[in-house]
């Protein structure tokens, strides 16, 4: 039985986060992602969201917020198999997304999965959703021209064998460029939020709905935003797609994963805002959330 969530002492977390395998180059230094080497600090985030102190967990809140932004418990189970599969063996896991990367990462620190990911990169142009202090390489890119400069620079091994998940298929795109990193299509179905017999309502859904029809909110950030991006957009993904990935870590030689987030890892159409201060404002002190030192 899996414990319930992954817990590092500051002096271990030290150690690991440590990149493997990694081609240290010039260009290197310009293609940093969320979670990296440094990288907290080149898009300005200096601390960590926990549910509870860091040394007394709220782990009951913890598994509610996996079963909102995954979709289901199950949904939960089999990305939380597929991240503890690619650590297992060593397989960097790329979140690669075209939202909000601060958003991601928040949401990952929440979750206490962020130690998983390798790191979360991001072709969205706007600086508040991906700050970038460093370099703003991916913005013109498309994924696969992302994953190809990614494994060139970084691993040297651009024939890598890997896998890369999206809900788009225009996100093939290019594919041509890495035909080592084949394309899943993320098919799953449009979830009804309002029946619980299919979808089970949390305290994190219910405030999003509460968010979305509180008029007093519109001086802060847009209701249509929230709405469309959390509410009315949805892809939960079949089981039977994650199933094949977890065969595939378990019996291909998969070299490195790739996996959109919005629509894909999690249902809805985007991350929580966290990039803005507004929403964090309301959020936060809602849930008790507990920033300490990385």
């Amino acid at each position: 039985m899996w414990r319930k969530t992954r817990r590092l002492s500051k002096k271990r977390r030290r150690h690991t986060k440590k990149r493997r395998n990694v081609k240290r180059t010039h260009k290197y230094k310009f293609l940093r992602g969320g979670l990296g080497d440094n990288d907290y600090a080149n898009i300005d985030i200096r601390d960590k969201y926990s549910f509870g102190n860091p040394d007394k967990l709220d782990y009951e809140k913890i598994e509610e917020f996996k079963t909102y932004v995954f979709g289901t418990k199950e949904h939960a189970q089999k990305w939380e198999e597929i991240l503890r599969l690619c650590a297992d063996k060593k397989i960097p896991f790329y979140i690669l997304t075209s939202g909000n990367k601060v958003g991601i990462i928040r949401t990952l620190q929440l979750l206490e999965l962020a130690d998983y990911v390798t790191e979360v990169l991001c072709n969205n142009r706007n600086a508040l959703a991906n700050p970038q202090v460093v370099n703003r390489t991916f913005d013109r890119m498309n994924k696969y021209q992302i994953i190809r400069s990614i494994l060139a620079a970084r691993y040297d091994q651009p024939d890598y064998t890997g896998i890369f998940i999206d809900n788009d298929e225009r996100q093939m795109i290019n594919n041509e460029l890495c035909n080592n990193v084949g394309f899943i299509h993320a098919t799953g179905d449009n979830i009804n939020i309002y029946d619980v017999s299919l979808y089970p309502r949390t305290i994190f859904m219910t405030y999003v709905l509460g968010l979305s029809r509180h008029q007093s909110l519109s001086q802060y950030f847009d209701k249509e935003v929230i709405e469309r991006m959390y509410i009315k957009n949805t892809n939960l993904v079949h089981t039977t797609v994650l199933d094949d990935i977890i065969r595939q870590l378990n019996s291909n030689p998969i070299q490195i994963l790739f996996a959109d987030f919005d629509g894909t890892m999690s249902p809805w159409g985007g991350a929580l805002p966290f990039h803005l201060p507004a929403f964090e404002r309301f959020f936060n002190p809602h849930f008790k959330v507990v920033t300490s030192d990385l």
